[in-house]
């Protein structure tokens, strides 16, 4: 053929359409891959026979790929995008064969033909690269020996998973994530020995189970033993309550099992389990008294809560229950005492505080020719301790631990963004302080009393009359009111009265008298018969009864 642009235009557009078009008719039903015997593996200019070699060679490959030219199964051809390509095995025959026995002829999938040898493959592959087509994997591969479902795929699937494992190394972790073994609860599940188990009792359907049906069938026990999968271990049986658990929140016995259990699975494997079943410390822990909490929300005594204490039993780890879990809770992260602030726009106690402050702002403009409303602001980040919102309710000795902490740490001022071009931005005390200021607990002279009932230190009034803190600084560092006229002097002498002696009682009488303080409503004395509460001698008094005790001397002023 001379060479020239007629003739070539038949060469590339024409004879490749010819060739293509005529494949269906080359196709040999007991080796239809034959067809790529006559198309070309790859081009070589060296190898062309002729300038017509030249020509022809890449439009009659790229008009093939476009057309169908993969036979399936059944041995009709089919275009690239409606077969899948087994994945490139080599020196695998057997296994492809047992592939090809447990798979119907129905399923879209090309010929093995099709890749039987060598020069074939090359071909194929050359094809399906100009189709811009890839290979199934091997997971995909073995995954659709089960895709009928039936009990008797999924036995060919551990077969064949047993001849990998037998000769395949290279094979070995693509068979192992590989769903082909069905669970008792009729899911699809990977051989993994320390994930699935064979079944001891005749009503075991959990997803970690090998399906009862799939037990008993023929050679399959055999084949599960091989692929080392075994009966329900402690490991296997913690999982199987574990789902308990999680199915049914409310079922403390399956708790306990679980526990139970845990403690005779080796450690690393029983964190493993789990940290992997209950994230973001969510598993279950037995309390003081009785209840299941999350991890999160529990502490264990020896910190904030001490080691010989007997409150807050609602908050703390039943140390006599979980003694030989003491290590695994350490290492799951429950914590005994609290920790250094992390910087933090979300959670508990950052949206209390959040709501608390712009309440707070929005009163303070109350008003203003300027209102502000809670939707003008914007919350910055904000260091705060983790744990602390857990806290809120606990005892006055926990509260003044952990205020104690937080006094002793560095705190930022907060920036609150007003949307409002009228007001400029805000500065607000970090959650930590605020929850100090709100729930908080501090020593004083009249005993352990909340931060939102103690005072700051008031000029001529000892400090040992006023719930003020022992330490001088933190009346200061928690904003403690000093003004005695917004005291709620109510509080105050119940405080005294429970925690003065009546002579140092008396003598805070006469002080707050000296001042013009509030009076008290009763006043603490001592009779013959003991202590007693009589209505200040300040206070008419509507009672025609005369008293029959002694009153005593009123004591000494200051």
């Amino acid at each position: 053929m001379l060479a020239g642009r007629y003739n070539e235009e038949i060469l590339e557009i024409t004879l490749p359409r010819i060739v293509a078009a005529a494949l269906p008719e080359l196709i040999d039903a007991e080796d239809p891959g034959s067809i790529l015997d006559i198309l070309p593996a790859r081009f070589r200019p060296i190898e062309a026979r002729s300038w017509a070699d030249e020509v022809l060679n890449n439009p009659v490959m790229h008009a093939v790929a476009s057309m169908n030219f993969i036979p399936d199964l059944t041995g009709k051809l089919r275009l690239a995008t409606e077969v899948r390509v087994a994945p490139d095995l080599r020196d695998a025959g057997k296994i492809e064969a047992l592939w090809h026995s447990a798979v119907p002829r129905d399923r879209p999938w090309a010929h093995r033909s099709t890749f039987s040898n060598k020069d074939r493959n090359a071909t194929f592959e050359r094809l399906l690269g100009i189709a811009k087509t890839e290979r199934a994997t091997v997971v995909e591969w073995l995954e659709e020996v089960v895709h009928a479902g039936t009990v008797e795929s999924f036995a060919c699937a551990l077969e064949l998973a047993v001849a990998i494992n037998k000769s395949h190394p290279e094979l070995w972790v693509d068979m192992r994530q590989s769903k082909i073994v069905l669970a008792g609860d009729g899911s699809h599940q990977k051989p993994l020995p320390s994930s699935i188990f064979v079944p001891i009792d005749d009503d075991d359907n959990a997803e970690n189970l090998v399906s009862l049906e799939l037990v008993g069938f023929p050679n399959v026990r055999e084949y599960l033993k091989t692929l080392g999968i075994g009966l329900l271990d402690a490991q296997g049986q913690l999982r199987k309550v574990i789902a308990m658990v999680l199915s049914d929140g409310s079922d403390d016995e399956a708790k306990s099992s679980m526990w139970r259990l845990a403690r005779s699975v080796p450690a690393p494997q029983m964190v493993i389990q789990l940290q992997e079943a209950f994230p973001q410390l969510s598993v279950p822990v037995r309390c003081e008294d009785g209840t299941w909490r999350k991890a999160s929300e529990v502490w264990r005594r020896g910190g904030i809560f001490p080691a010989n204490g007997t409150e807050d039993s609602d908050l703390v780890v039943d140390g006599t229950y979980h003694a030989a879990d003491m290590a695994l809770l350490r290492q799951l992260g429950v914590r005994t005492d609290l920790s250094q602030p992390l910087q933090t726009s979300s959670g508990t106690l950052y949206r209390e505080w959040r709501e608390a402050q712009g309440k707070a702002i929005q009163q303070r403009f109350v008003g203003s020719p300027t209102p502000v409303s809670t939707i003008h602001l914007k919350f910055a980040a904000a260091f705060t301790v983790p744990g602390l919102e857990l806290l809120t309710k606990a005892s006055k000795e926990a509260r003044l631990r952990a205020t104690e902490h937080i006094l002793r740490s560095r705190h930022y001022p907060v920036v609150v963004t007003v949307s409002n071009q009228y007001v400029a931005d805000i500065q607000v005390d970090d959650p930590d302080l605020w929850w100090a200021e709100t729930y908080g607990v501090v020593d004083t002279a009249l005993g352990l009393v909340d931060t939102a009932n103690a005072v700051g230190p008031v000029d001529g009034i000892p400090n040992g009359f006023l719930p003020t803190p022992s330490d001088t600084e933190a009346a200061s560092v928690l904003r403690l009111e000093s003004e005695p006229s917004k005291f709620n002097w109510s509080h105050i002498y119940k405080l005294a009265s429970a925690n003065l002696g009546v002579p140092q009682l008396h003598q805070f009488y006469g002080i707050a008298a000296l001042k013009r303080l509030p009076r008290p409503k009763q006043i603490r004395v001592e009779t013959k018969d003991g202590l007693t509460e009589l209505p200040s001698p300040m206070q008419h008094s509507r009672s025609t009864k005369p008293h029959t005790g002694t009153m005593p001397k009123p004591a000494a002023l200051p």
